[in-house]
């Protein structure tokens, strides 16, 4: 490149400029053009600058080359650790448990290795089958939850297989499908007594019983709607849809319908189209008319009785689009006039076709005008078969819309009255003692320490007080997150002032350590935390509820400070080791010691409401509920936090777990932190699985 005379003389000047020498001897012109080059020459470093400074948080949102290397290792490490963990468990002596790990490895795998989980799978409903043999229990009272789905059946399967199922149904259909089969086959073999057969007829004829297969589904259904896989549990019911339509069914279609309102609706009109071709009658038009105009109560009239279930009311109150509302107009319009026009109607059939005709025309009056007629002459012809009496008595009924009160109820008023009604005064405290833990678990606080008040002995009294206090320690997250900048502190000298056990007082305060987090108080968060940690070394060695308070303590540390949660991470293997019976995936924990039996009967009704008998008899329960969530105590969630911090050090530590259980969960727990990382993870090549 060359330059004139002149761009050299601009050049020169600008270089004097810029070390602040006086220029003589140039042109104003000179002088001005070398001015803007320093100028422009400064404005384009400025540029420069900031490009380069944006430039690393380009270059940043993508991991080196290096850091890549060592995620995928650290993701095979944790396939193969699924893998050996699985291998581990079809040795364990608990068949539950031997179970449960396989099928959490499989599940955890199955996105990388589709079909070593298949195998592992199959390998952990072999293990599940021989828990049948010795712990057969009904299906519907599983350890840590209670299905909604009532069952009309003696059908009978372990926790272990339903475990299994509910997650290869999730995953694949077919393989829970024949799973399925077995369950139902075995069950066959079941055969009812004279008693129980006469009251499943009876349950039939009232809500068009569901077969032991379409029980199975819902039920499998439920718990993977409750899991969030919505997909597959609509999947799992597809074959019972096309049975027609039942009470139990018209139930899970309303809490599907929570989850995802369209889908819901969907199946709904299957069920429509199959109830139709199957023969609809007066009871299966209620039933379904329960999901577009009464979704609170489910009602049917079976043998000349009028029969009522309520329902939770939804929380999600999603109208029925107006197509699926229309469709069951079509239908029950159809299906009431065909059985009006039938020849030689049952006595029975007659009256409930008069009470859904009743029911509903309101229903088409307002909706489908162009269908009223219809039903109004129906129930014109209806009514003159019936004597006046149980006409007038089924118009009536035929109004109600809810079984349970419009005003508010008040939660402790059934046991209040019992108390008032037992002459016994030997029992009267431990009576007092169960309506303060009924009213503690609705945070009723002032109400429980009156009844605590009333108590005349003076060890339950204690033991009433002391309840009141753990509650109210549990829900202390949720009482002082008030937004306002002391609400931790208030906290805080709450667990200090309150007599409670150390467990509980260390608790309380890993909670005002959080609530100190979430207002940005870091010093004052770990100074909290420090002062639980005092607490928890004060509880006896070598306890579950040593082992629980450093895990909680732990969790929140792992935030707060990671190299003090690598310690107490320490100090919660070496005492989870000195504790025999520790799993580690513990649902509840018990904070109140000595608990107090209530010998009272226990209303074991089915909760089918009929109109002309309803109880508010007072019913106990048999033991005093004190027992907490414990999710916040949980191991394998500790070792997921740890993990999140450094993988392979948590998997260390996980390792060093004696109990098998335990020693299964936490590294399965850091494994799952390990292939989540990756939100699309390339199917690796089939590794066989012994």
């Amino acid at each position: 490149m060359t330059y004139s005379l002149y761009h050299l003389r601009i050049c020169y000047a600008a270089s004097l400029l810029r070390a602040g020498v006086l220029i003589v001897g140039i042109s104003a012109v000179t002088a001005v053009d070398a001015a803007t080059l320093i100028i422009t020459r400064q404005q384009r470093t400025r540029g420069n600058d900031a490009t380069r400074r944006a430039r690393p948080d380009v270059t940043q949102s993508k991991p080196a080359p290096k850091n890549n290397a060592k995620l995928r290792r650290q993701r095979e490490q944790a396939l193969n650790t699924l893998i050996e963990t699985a291998r581990d468990a079809r040795k364990f002596e608990n068949q539950l448990y031997s179970a449960r790990v396989q099928s959490l490895c499989a599940d955890a795998l199955w996105p990388f290795d589709e079909p070593a989980a298949r195998s592992i799978f199959l390998r952990a409903w072999e293990s599940a089958a021989p828990d049948d043999a010795t712990h057969t229990v009904d299906s519907l009272t599983i350890k840590d939850r209670h299905l909604p789905i009532r069952s009309q059946t003696n059908t009978h399967m372990t926790e272990a297989r339903q475990e299994v199922l509910a997650k290869v149904a999730a995953r694949d259909s077919r393989l829970a499908e024949k799973f399925l089969r077995e369950v139902v086959e075995e069950e066959k073999k079941l055969a009812p007594t004279d008693e129980e057969a006469a009251r499943l007829s009876s349950g039939a004829t009232r809500w068009n019983r569901t077969s032991s297969s379409g029980e199975r589904r819902l039920q499998l259904a439920e718990i993977l709607l409750e899991r969030g896989e919505p997909g597959p549990a609509a999947k799992m019911t597809a074959p019972l849809i096309r049975e027609g339509v039942s009470a139990e069914l018209i139930e899970f279609l309303l809490r599907f319908r929570e989850r995802d309102a369209a889908q819901a609706d969907a199946m709904f009109l299957r069920t429509l189209h199959t109830t139709g071709a199957n023969g609809a009658d007066a009871n299966s038009v209620l039933l379904l008319s329960t999901y577009v105009v009464s979704p609170r109560v489910l009602v049917v009239l079976a043998e000349g009785s009028t029969n009522y279930r309520a329902l939770p009311p939804p929380a999600n109150a999603t109208p029925v689009a107006p197509n699926v509302r229309a469709a069951f107009y079509d239908f029950a319009a159809r299906a009431l006039v065909a059985r009006t026009h039938a020849a030689m109607p049952d006595p029975n059939e007659t009256s409930a076709l008069f009470f859904a005709t009743a029911r509903l025309l309101p229903f088409f009056e307002r909706e489908a005008p162009n269908h009223a007629a219809a039903l109004r002459a129906c129930q014109a012809a209806l009514a003159g078969q019936l004597e006046e009496s149980r006409r007038e008595a089924l118009a009536r009924q035929s109004e109600v819309s809810s079984v349970t009160s419009k005003n508010p109820t008040d939660t402790l008023r059934p046991l209040l009255d019992g108390l008032k009604r037992e002459k016994d005064k030997s029992k009267h405290d431990v009576m007092r003692l169960a309506i303060i833990s009924t009213a503690a678990r609705h945070k009723l606080w002032a109400r429980a320490r009156d009844v605590a008040a009333e108590i005349e002995d003076g060890d339950t009294r204690r033991e009433a007080l002391l309840l009141i206090a753990i509650r109210q320690i549990e829900n202390l997250s949720r009482s002082y997150a008030e937004e306002t900048r002391d609400d931790y502190e208030r906290a805080a000298t709450f667990v200090r002032n309150a007599d409670v056990p150390p467990l509980a007082r260390a608790w309380g305060l890993v909670q005002a350590a959080e609530l100190a987090e979430r207002r940005g108080r870091q010093e004052r968060a770990v100074e909290l935390l420090n002062e639980a940690i005092g607490h928890a070394a004060n509880i006896e060695n070598n306890t579950h509820g040593h082992v629980a308070a450093f895990v909680a303590a732990a969790k929140v540390g792992a935030r707060l400070e990671p190299a003090r949660a690598w310690e107490m991470l320490s100090s919660v293997v070496q005492s989870a080791n000195a504790v025999a019976d520790l799993t580690g995936d513990e649902t509840m924990l018990e904070l109140l010691p000595g608990q107090a039996e209530i010998e009272s009967p226990v209303d074991a009704a089915s909760g089918e409401a009929s109109i002309d008998s309803v109880s508010d008899e007072a019913s106990f329960e048999d033991e005093v509920d004190s027992a907490v969530d414990a999710t916040p105590f949980r191991l394998d969630e500790l070792f997921a936090a740890m993990a999140r911090l450094d993988f392979e050090r948590a998997l260390a530590a996980a390792r060093t777990l004696n109990g098998q259980v335990p020693r299964a969960l936490a590294s399965i727990a850091a494994a799952r932190v390990a292939i989540d990382t990756h939100d699309q993870p390339p199917m690796r090549k089939a590794k066989a699985v012994d």
